[in-house]
């Protein structure tokens, strides 16, 4: 006798399904709300683009010799806040690295991994949230050192290797927060 072969979908866990039909539902409502009301209100992008344009300068001045910070704003072709240590460009920084996205990512992950505990759900999404805030801080400012100083190599930490750090950061906090709730 054979055995009879379900359709792909039907050979997918109940947990793992859960897990990509609530991922997807909040990936579509999370685009549409950025979309159709935060981007064309430009907030909160534009007030975190500050926020971290303003944290990093401060870091950065705290932790080298550097005495002047000023930033800049330009609005075209998209909004940036450009960061200049002692009257040097250090970093621009956009939309795109303000650490929103990264934040929604891990806020969403938590959201739609299976659990009944809201409190432990609230107390990681804050925790991890702030956490992840002051990681990116640490990105634009070591990004920034770079480019003052070795800027050949400004391109490959940017697109590689502080993507790569953000990332492995967020995945270790997904599984400290899943395997705290299986014990």
């Amino acid at each position: 006798m054979t055995q009879k072969k379900g359709t792909f979908f039907s050979d997918i866990p109940e947990p793992i399904k859960y897990f990509l039909k609530r991922s997807l539902i909040f990936f579509v409502i999370w685009k549409l709300i950025y979309y159709l009301v935060f981007l064309p209100l430009k907030q909160p992008d534009k007030f975190l683009t500050d926020v971290t344009a303003y944290t990093t300068g401060k870091l950065y001045i705290l932790a080298s010799n550097s005495k002047e910070m000023n930033i800049v704003s330009e609005t075209r072709p998209v909004y940036r806040a450009i960061l200049y240590i002692d009257n040097k460009r250090g970093i621009g920084i956009t939309d795109g690295c303000n650490g929103l996205e990264l934040i929604i990512l891990y806020v969403a992950f938590l959201v739609c991994f299976n659990t009944s505990n809201r409190k432990r759900l609230m107390i990681y999404a804050i925790v991890g949230s702030v956490l992840i805030f002051f990681l990116n801080i640490f990105r634009c400012a070591a990004l920034a050192h770079i480019n003052l100083y070795y800027s050949s190599y400004t391109d490959f930490a940017h697109h590689y290797l502080f993507t790569l750090v953000a990332y492995a950061f967020i995945f270790l906090l997904w599984i400290y927060y899943s395997k705290k709730l299986y014990k």
